[in-house]
């Protein structure tokens, strides 16, 4: 009789920590998912959306009461302008680019950091011309 109690109390406990196991691993796993960037190949996308966003800058949306000013924007990456639009255009935070671009926060910070600290250097250069 004591050795079924021992065999079912060990039992119990075996389950009880294979159960905290796999709490613990599935927990992992979701906060994993919810760090990791979804991608998807350029076949996946709209031929009309990728040609758009690659070939038109919208340079549009901002106005340029300077050509010079003009000049060093348009120096820029892609990247960079892409996210001083969405910051000062649209008004976004970096947590928004962030979840518009599917790339991390930190990430954002940095292109908009560079952006304004390029577009600086650019407009000075522009002004010594």
């Amino acid at each position: 009789m004591n050795k079924r109690k021992d065999d079912e109390n060990l039992r119990n406990r075996f389950t009880a920590w294979v159960e905290h196991v796999v709490r613990n691993a599935k927990h992992y796993y979701l906060r994993k998912e919810v760090k990791r960037i979804r991608t998807i190949s350029l076949d996946e996308m709209d031929s009309e959306i990728l040609y758009y966003e690659i070939n038109n800058e919208k340079i549009e949306d901002f106005f340029f009461g300077d050509e010079k000013i003009y000049n060093a924007y348009k120096e820029l990456s892609c990247i960079r302008k892409k996210v001083l639009r969405l910051l000062f255009i649209h008004e976004m935070t970096i947590m928004e680019i962030s979840k518009e671009l599917n790339i991390p926060s930190s990430y954002v910070s940095n292109l908009k950091y560079y952006a304004l600290k390029k577009l600086k250097e650019n407009i000075e250069k522009e002004l010594k011309k």
